[in-house]
């Protein structure tokens, strides 16, 4: 079997746990629909079903995304940061829910200050327009 896209939406009904401000637990069926991405999948020949395993890539309100999707990417964070400091760099972490990390997530998510300095463009066309003379 093949499949076009690694992420599938499946439509699935499932019980979900209520938590009241006094405290008490109830619990209801509800449907919703599930973003997957997709990690195995079987066919169960005795039960002629499909089966797909993966991890939910979108949230809605009943189901919550948690870091465990992007310890990969996460261990790429920690792998950069750990490589800059042995370097003899500084890491600043800004956070995603201030202004300056949403304004950082716009950009790349990363960002770099260098060593060494770069000239001004305006000084470096004085340059030329003096050179020129």
């Amino acid at each position: 079997m093949k499949l076009a896209h690694k992420d599938i939406e499946k439509d699935n009904a499932g019980k979900v746990q209520t938590e009241s401000s006094t405290g008490s637990v109830g619990s209801s069926r509800v449907r919703t629909t599930l973003t997957l991405c997709v990690a195995t999948i079987d066919f169960d020949s005795q039960a002629c079903q499909l089966r797909v395993k993966g991890t939910n890539i979108q949230e809605n309100q009943y189901v919550k995304v948690r870091v465990h999707q992007d310890i990969a990417t996460r261990s790429r964070y920690v792998r950069l940061v750990d490589n800059v400091k042995e370097n003899g760099g500084n890491v600043r972490i800004f956070s995603s829910l201030h202004v300056s990390g949403e304004q950082l997530n716009q950009l790349s998510g990363v960002v770099a200050v260098l060593r060494f300095p770069i000239a001004d463009m305006s000084e470096a066309e004085e340059d030329s327009s003096s050179d020129e003379d």
